[in-house]
């Protein structure tokens, strides 16, 4: 195991780098399945959203119907 601060080698047990004192940190990593998992799991998520977003798309006959009757409700009231 190495210092994240000046790089030095250290024992696997020790809480401090002996060369710049830095307490040691340990990362846990995460195995190939477990990532494998998670870009799984980020890439549905994306899907999910796309669709959901498709879904969500306004009606353009609907908002051109409403923006008529908009025009149509104005003139008849000036």
């Amino acid at each position: 195991m190495y210092c994240r601060k000046c790089g030095a080698k250290i024992d696997d047990h020790a809480q401090f780098c002996e060369h710049c004192g830095t307490e040691v940190v340990i990362v846990p990593q995460k195995s190939y399945a477990q990532k494998y998992q998670e870009q799984k799991r980020q890439k549905n998520h994306k899907i999910n959203k796309t669709k959901r977003n498709k879904n969500n798309k306004p009606n353009i006959k609907m908002l051109k119907i409403l923006i008529l009757e908009l025009l149509y409700l104005q003139r008849l009231f000036h």
